[in-house]
């Protein structure tokens, strides 16, 4: 097992960080807002106009995500670093430390190097993670949700108040999507130690403290952007939606419903479906020959509550991006099965090799890699292709390893 052997970890997580860096794109503010990364411009006027408030327009939503962007204009103006240097610090810092959370997290269970190996290569090589925010790091605040959620996740396993509390605290000041944290935590709850125990009781009072604070946060940094944001519109992010298919569909007939639907789905699962290609065979296996944990299934309902929110809210744009903070908890349920499966421990180095270089050439993002400088005209179309090969590629080659140490085991 790897959990003392830290060296080892190190290696693996920083040669593939280094992988992606090597390859990644790296464009100025303005190249990244062209190419759709708007919020880009509201969190950068936040941050030039700290220690005071801007007075450019901004959006309700953007402007209650001040506190991060805010933190770092005042860095930038105390330091006189760049404000765009400030920005790429904070983000490779916010990167490596979302990556030792979920050291954190992996080494709680009995993991192997293929298991770790596996993990981290779902998470550092998923392109809209660290590709992302390193040719975009004005997307600071998306970036600090998901170190805060990997926060949340790690207080939740390790059982520990204190990273919780610290979890939500980020993950609010971050985005509003952390207030779907908190029926989570009941039902976490409900379903770990049961209505009738001690623990249930005295865990109560922690949790519904933890949420108070995040609904706190939420109401103070909501009075903030009233300050100099637009109107509030949150409540529709909700429901948006609903209102779009209700337009859109009796506009639709036929096969273009059908085709309607499979586009949203693919468009808003997209994110996670390297995640996927790797839970569901590690899953079936799993059930094989054990009920699967009740850790597990709570992992899933987290990845389930993050995706909640992005996929309400209906944004063709936004919606592969802002589904992908659900690959923490994707990756924690991946191993908590993995300590589970004993033909995972029994896959060669060379396998795991493998299965990793897939994860890396399905990272080849269209715009957040170099790819262009070798194909020029590579296109969103064919990174989508490229994807789903890939993706194709994992599950089978995983499906057929579990097998052949299944009958090796038997």
């Amino acid at each position: 097992m790897l959990k003392d052997k830290s060296m080892i970890r190190a290696a693996i997580v920083l040669a593939m960080f280094f992988s992606v860096l090597i390859t990644n794109r790296y464009v100025d503010f303005d190249n990244a807002i062209m190419n759709g990364f708007s919020d880009i411009s509201y969190y950068t006027n936040i941050a030039k106009a700290s220690p005071h408030l801007t007075k450019s327009f901004t959006s309700f939503h953007h402007a209650q995500r001040f506190f991060f962007p805010y933190i770092i204009g005042m860095i930038s103006r105390t330091t006189g670093v760049p404000l765009y240097a400030s920005f790429m610090i904070f983000t490779v810092t916010s990167i490596l430390a979302t990556l030792y959370v979920m050291d954190r997290i992996l080494i709680f269970y009995s993991l192997n190097a293929v298991g770790y190996a596996l993990c981290m290569a779902m998470i550092i090589f998923n392109p809209y993670v660290c590709r992302l925010y390193l040719i975009c790091p004005g997307m600071i605040t998306d970036l600090m949700f998901l170190f805060g959620t990997s926060i949340v996740i790690l207080g939740l396993v390790k059982d520990s108040p204190l990273i919780l509390l610290t979890g939500s605290v980020v993950a609010i000041l971050a985005r509003q999507t952390a207030v779907v944290f908190m029926p989570g935590f009941f039902i976490w709850l409900a379903v770990s130690e049961g209505f009738e125990s001690k623990k249930f009781k005295n865990k109560f009072f922690i949790y519904a403290l933890v949420s108070v604070v995040i609904v706190l946060l939420y109401k103070i940094t909501g009075a903030v952007a009233s300050m100099f944001g637009d109107k509030n519109v949150n409540l529709q992010h909700i429901y948006s939606l609903i209102t779009y298919l209700m337009t859109l569909i009796p506009t639709l007939k036929g096969v273009e419903i059908i085709y309607f639907f499979v586009n949203l789905i693919a468009r808003d699962t997209f994110s996670l479906t390297v995640s996927a290609a790797v839970l569901v065979p590690l899953g079936l296996f799993c059930r094989r020959d054990a009920k699967l944990p009740k850790d597990f299934w709570l992992m899933i309902l987290f990845a389930l509550l993050i995706m909640f929110q992005p996929v309400m809210n209906g944004h063709p744009s936004d919606a592969t991006r802002l589904v992908s903070y659900a690959v923490i908890p994707l990756v924690t349920a991946t191993a908590i099965i993995s300590d589970f499966l004993p033909q995972l421990k029994l896959m060669a180095n060379k396998r795991a090799f493998v299965l990793c270089l897939l994860c890396y050439i399905g990272s080849f993002h269209h715009y957040y890699s170099l790819v262009h400088l070798v194909i020029p005209s590579f296109s969103n179309y064919q990174f989508a292709v490229l994807h789903y090969v890939v993706v194709a590629a994992i599950f089978a080659v995983l499906w057929w390893e579990l097998r052949r140490s299944t009958t090796v085991l038997s």
